[in-house]
């Protein structure tokens, strides 16, 4: 089972899958572990966000994929008719099919964890004008340093006086991440997703990192591509949070494999 995948290897995933959908009501924990592969199961089985009890597990989709897997949806339905739809990748392992890989689909980016009801006082005027659509990047007043992180103090001059001004939401791709495995609770169901460090030509280069949207499935963004910021609603306090967007691709752009930079 190398090179690309056949009909035969599809109708074997599918056979496969049915079982796993089987598992997966039955609660047979161990059948469901022996369908993953060895060195992905925790990673897997963290970054799913399904409905429990299930009362529900069918195959609703088997197709060969792009590379070397066979590509399965699975639609899961809880109590009061939760449902929620998984994608799982299945590839050629030790003479049988194992899953690489599993997302919730459609894909859902995680929002920002605040600890506390009021933003640090240090910050505080950056989130309030990011809730109203705006970016504003620290400035010292006295030699006009732009600041980022916010702190007390200005880094160059050691002055007091800064402020926050408003500044273009544009920039440019310095470096990025993808994050494949959620690592606490708010990101369940909410994987991969990429975070973009942007350069900022309006506000003396420095850097924000922001997540991506929308966050692309298997494309890499490219060091040195432009991209735009979005203001986008979260919670339950009419919040809202930069993210970026990419803009079209140029030539002068590098992949991040070209440059190594991510």
């Amino acid at each position: 089972m190398t090179g690309a995948t056949t009909a035969a290897d599809v109708d074997e995933v599918r056979q496969r899958a049915r079982r796993h959908a089987r598992a997966l009501l039955a609660g047979d924990r161990g059948a469901v572990l022996a369908d993953l592969l060895p060195d992905r199961w925790q990673q897997i089985l963290g970054s799913l966000d399904l409905p429990a009890p299930l009362v529900q597990a069918e195959v609703t989709e088997v197709r060969a994929g792009a590379g070397a897997f066979v590509e399965t949806r699975l639609r899961c339905v809880g109590v009061g008719a939760d449902a929620r739809e998984v994608r799982l990748r299945w590839v050629a392992y030790e003479g049988s099919w194992r899953v690489r890989e599993a997302r919730n689909v459609p894909s859902r980016l995680p929002e920002p964890v605040f600890l506390a009801e009021e933003y640090p006082r240090v910050e505080a005027e950056h989130w309030e004008a990011m809730n109203r659509g705006e970016l504003r990047v620290q400035r010292c007043v006295a030699c006009r340093t732009w600041i980022w992180g916010p702190r007390h103090l200005c880094p160059s001059c050691r002055g007091f006086e800064l402020a926050f001004q408003p500044v273009a939401a544009e920039g440019v791709v310095y470096s990025w991440t993808r994050t494949v495995q959620s690592f606490e609770a708010t990101m369940v169901g909410r994987v991969p997703f990429v975070v973009a460090l942007v350069t900022l030509p309006h506000a003396g280069d420095v850097r924000v990192a922001a997540v991506l949207e929308p966050t692309p499935g298997e494309a890499d963004p490219a060091i040195g591509q432009a991209v735009d910021g979005v203001f986008v609603p979260f919670g339950d306090h009419d919040r809202k949070i930069l993210r970026w967007r990419l803009r079209e691709r140029t030539n002068e752009a590098r992949t991040a494999g070209d440059s190594g930079a991510h």
